[in-house]
């Protein structure tokens, strides 16, 4: 089904990978389709600067290695899902895939061409020896005398930097290719690893039988749940807002400001009332002794106030 379908995907697909071969040269610039070529770059140089002192260089290599081992994996798995492995379209759905038309073809034909032989045509001027006369200024890197100006206030460093900068790019460069033999397969083997995986889990049979990802298991379970994020960030943020916002609600506007506020107030004015009801009982013999006790009382303040003034 879809031939020409398949031949671009399989194209795009070897060159998004980088397959090639390593450390091969015959016509001064690497065998292999863009992707391989441009990827090699990025990892010699991102070691070539890490073994320089440059921050993080060492981490942008392994991290790269490890991304291209994921990218192979799940490119190839659309190739064996999709083209290689054993059909699983019902037999009255193979009646209607089509081909593209033509002029979609002829869109793909030239892109499918620049990936698999874009990165061998273009690499001497994109990163190799002419790629001073080529980028001609846009791309700069620093040199290593201007580094050394920029930490000592080195104003003649900083000359030397610019006089000497071709050469210091050039050796930037022969630095990047003169990498050790581990350096130059660490990508070949890393896509080899993936694919292998890919192929191994979904090429023959059922694509869930055990194997790599099978149901069920650890490294299944780790990328099911997205490396478990969404659990990581309920734990680390979601949950204990909640609890603080219940706090707050609970003890902050339940039990402070209304138990104090509106609640308290009404609280205080109600209890009070529930007590001077009691005073008044609706008895009369109740009032007529609380106005006896009072005459009683005025008549006692009287007679001491005028015996005093005596």
């Amino acid at each position: 089904l879809l031939p020409a379908t398949h031949a671009m995907m399989v194209i795009g697909t070897i060159a998004i990978t980088g397959v090639g071969v390593p450390g091969w040269h015959p016509f001064g610039s690497p065998v292999g389709a863009a992707g391989f070529v441009s990827k090699d770059a990025i990892l010699e140089a991102a070691w070539a600067a890490g073994e320089a002192g440059r921050a993080f260089g060492n981490y942008a290599f392994w991290l790269g290695l490890i991304a291209a081992v994921f990218t192979a994996f799940y490119s190839w798995r659309l190739i064996f899902l999709t083209f290689w492995g054993p059909s699983r379209v019902p037999e009255e759905v193979r009646k209607h895939p089509h081909s593209v038309p033509t002029i979609m073809l002829a869109t793909l034909a030239p892109l499918a061409i620049g990936a698999l032989f874009g990165g061998m045509a273009f690499y001497k001027d994109f990163v190799g020896p002419n790629a001073n006369k080529f980028w001609n200024g846009a791309l700069y890197t620093a040199s290593a005398a201007e580094h050394g100006a920029a930490a000592h206030g080195d104003d003649h460093g900083a000359a030397a930097g610019e006089s000497h900068g071709e050469g210091a790019a050039k050796a930037a460069h022969d630095e990047e290719h003169h990498v050790p033999v581990w350096v130059l397969w660490a990508p070949f083997i890393a896509m080899a690893a993936g694919a292998s995986a890919a192929g191994f889990q979904y090429l023959n049979g059922d694509p869930l039988k055990p194997g790599v990802l099978r149901p069920g298991g650890m490294i299944y379970g780790f990328l099911k749940n997205k490396w478990y994020f969404d659990e990581i960030y309920d734990f680390l943020l979601v949950k204990p807002a909640l609890w603080f916002g219940r706090f707050l609600w609970t003890e902050g506007d339940g039990k402070t400001i209304d138990g104090v506020g509106p609640d308290g107030v009404a609280g205080a004015i109600a209890q009070g009332a529930r007590r001077i009801v009691k005073v008044q009982s609706g008895y009369m013999y109740h009032y007529a002794f609380v106005m006896l006790v009072g005459i009683a009382a005025l008549v006692t303040f009287i007679v001491v106030r005028a015996g005093g003034g005596q």
